[in-house]
């Protein structure tokens, strides 16, 4: 026949066997009020702790939702900063593209009478090689 192996452990120390164990398998060892009493106060310490379980859970869950609330309003503020920044980036790159435009147009209009103006003159002709370029063309014509 095959035992228990866990009844030793109640039954080795003689404090435990004076006291009947208090399960639902050895019912009927001691009076049925002290059982019923006993078997009360177990109910009641669980349905305590189970109590005490779903109000961390519930405080938990505030937490949780006060956390999402305040991140989603942070997100919302961050998404606006965003679209701020990208109208105001392409405000300027509109700008910058105008600003091209108009340059170049600028420089295709002035950059001819800039050039000249800016650029170095000439050196003025010594008459030694005014006088090579006369004779050069007057042979060239003949």
């Amino acid at each position: 026949m095959s035992r228990n192996p866990f009844d030793d452990d109640y039954r080795g120390s003689s404090a435990s066997s004076t006291m009947p164990v208090k399960s639902y398998s050895t019912m009927g060892h001691g009076n049925a009020e002290s059982d019923a009493d006993y078997y009360e106060r177990e109910i009641e310490k669980y349905m305590q702790e189970s109590l005490e379980s779903t109000e961390r859970s519930r405080r938990h869950l505030e937490n949780s939702e006060k956390t999402g609330a305040a991140t989603a309003q942070e997100l919302l503020e961050q998404r606006e900063k965003l679209e701020r920044t990208e109208k105001n980036l392409d405000e300027i790159h509109r700008t910058t593209q105008m600003t091209q435009r108009n340059l170049n147009s600028l420089k295709s209009f002035f950059g001819g009478f800039f050039k000249n103006k800016l650029s170095k003159k000439p050196q003025e002709p010594n008459e030694s090689a005014v006088v090579s370029v006369l004779q050069f063309r007057c042979r060239d014509k003949t």
